[in-house]
């Protein structure tokens, strides 16, 4: 097992999974913001955000959490797993390809250093600010990290002017402060949203039948320009994400 850590000098912050981390180029940087797009009946991007949170609380972050269909989550316990001396980096394995193809199960697993008890709140889960309006968001301490999941689903009853409206804003809020934010938003409703507010883009969709994946994820925006579908495992321990071959009509 490998151990993925985000230099402090290089003024990033983890989102918690380390596989993740990779394919963004090493965590989210300060004052940048992650947009999920939530393809229809994609629910596990919750599990994205309770890590997220739960690994700014295990940092000593001053935390956010801001949602009108999921106002308050079960934040995990994290405890940190045992390394081995024989394991790859995680760009070793993010980086390794198939020379020949047999099967459309192969894949290349990633494994995380933190394992997450996704059935125990974490201790300190009273320490998240819980919001429900936009207009009680205030971002006042430096290095603030921010959840915002399902952002404009019927709920937040919200007109693309506003919601374009609050995405401005929120970009000089997070910059301003050094604060790093992951958005999640259902992909009908990004339409006419401009893509330029956001930092990094990784699409979450549906499990490709065959396969035993929660879901697929790709980057569309990041500082490595992996294009590649990596499949989502969610565990009783946290969320694994995998390089996988799709067949060909996925």
């Amino acid at each position: 097992m490998f151990i993925r850590k985000i230099n402090r000098e290089s003024e990033r912050k983890s989102t918690g999974i380390a596989e993740l981390d990779v394919l963004l180029g090493g965590g989210i940087r300060n004052g940048h913001i992650l947009l999920l797009i939530q393809q229809e009946n994609v629910r596990y991007h919750i599990g994205i955000h309770r890590i997220f949170i739960s690994n700014g609380l295990q940092e000593n972050d001053k935390v956010i959490h801001l949602s009108m269909d999921n106002p308050i989550l079960s934040i995990p316990s994290a405890d940190a797993a045992p390394s081995k001396s024989t394991a790859c980096s995680p760009k070793e394995r993010i980086a390794w390809r198939y020379s020949t193809v047999s099967k459309i199960s192969n894949t290349s697993a990633i494994t995380s250093h933190t394992l997450y008890n996704m059935r125990v709140q974490h201790p300190k889960h009273n320490e998240v600010t819980n919001i429900q309006e936009i207009k009680d968001l205030q971002i006042n301490d430096k290095n603030t990290r921010l959840s915002i999941s399902s952002f404009m689903s019927p709920l937040w009853d919200m007109t693309e002017d506003d919601a374009n409206n609050f995405f401005l804003s929120l970009r000089q809020k997070v910059r301003s402060t050094n604060s790093v934010c992951i958005i999640s938003v259902p992909v009908y409703l990004l339409q006419d949203i401009m893509y330029g507010y956001f930092d990094y883009i990784v699409e979450l969709s549906e499990p490709v039948e065959g396969l035993k994946y929660d879901g697929v994820l790709q980057c569309i925006k990041t500082e490595t320009h992996d294009r590649h579908k990596y499949g989502v495992v969610c565990s009783s321990t946290g969320i694994r994400i995998e390089k996988i071959v799709l067949p060909p009509e996925a």
